[in-house]
């Protein structure tokens, strides 16, 4: 810039900048015009066109998009949330008459969800069922993971490979909370025999009955002289 443009730019800078933002803004307008304009008259065409380069960069689309979703989890959860808090009304309609007209669809949904997820469905029914007694239901899926694994994927009473329950140590209906430090992994088998009964009066004369089992148990569980030790609890 030679020295005289830059001496008449500083002179007068504020009326150039300001020259120049109405021009942007005048041109941005226009474009914004013609663009639409465009859209307008080459629908068909530029719909074509999507279809064409989702189809040959299908892949790359993907996985664009999943990491996308992966970095900016968060800030899609929240907007997820903001836009059904503001639209609840028009969600549960759209819900409603969904369900109402793929009944068949759902309910297979609804099945095969129950089946890959058992874990969940069981914390989540068991929370229900704990918070209409009025009692603590804080059990997370991670706190049972580690729960089965204590007792190596095996029933905590009888020892047997089988498919587990979250059993109450101490049954509900005694104010037994749905807590880390009340659930043990248990065959179906072991947890009816069990019942509502006392532990303690139910297990030595139960056929499965095992000294270092009953020890492991107590020692998991925090009880000490058949009292829970729950302020040394981790």
């Amino acid at each position: 810039m030679k020295q005289w443009q830059r001496q008449h730019h500083n002179e007068n800078k504020e009326r150039i900048n300001k020259e120049h933002k109405e021009y942007y803004e005048e041109s941005k307008c226009r474009r914004r015009e013609h663009n639409k304009q465009y859209r307008s008259d080459n629908k068909e065409m530029i719909i074509r066109q999507k279809k064409e380069y989702y189809e040959e960069n299908k892949k790359a689309i993907s996985e664009q998009h999943a990491d996308y979703c992966i970095k900016n989890k968060l800030i899609i959860a929240e907007r997820n949330k903001n836009r059904y808090d503001k639209n609840k009304v028009m969600y549960a309609i759209i819900g409603k008459e969904y369900r109402e007209n793929n009944i068949e669809l759902v309910k297979k949904r609804h099945q095969k969800y129950a089946k890959e997820n058992k874990d969940i469905i069981s914390v989540t029914s068991q929370r229900y069922r704990t918070r209409k007694s009025k009692l603590p239901a804080t059990l997370t899926i991670e706190q049972w993971d580690k729960a089965k694994q204590t007792f190596n994927n095996k029933c905590a009473y009888c020892n047997r490979e089988l498919p587990l329950a979250q059993e109450h140590f101490l049954a509900l209906s005694s104010g037994g909370e749905y807590t880390y430090n009340n659930i043990i992994p248990s065959c179906k088998s072991c947890n009816s025999s069990k019942g509502n009964r006392d532990f303690f009066a139910w297990y030595k004369g139960y056929k499965y009955y095992n000294k270092g089992r009953e020890t492991k148990i107590l020692k998991y569980l925090h009880y000490n002289n058949n009292i829970q030790q729950l302020a040394f609890s981790i």
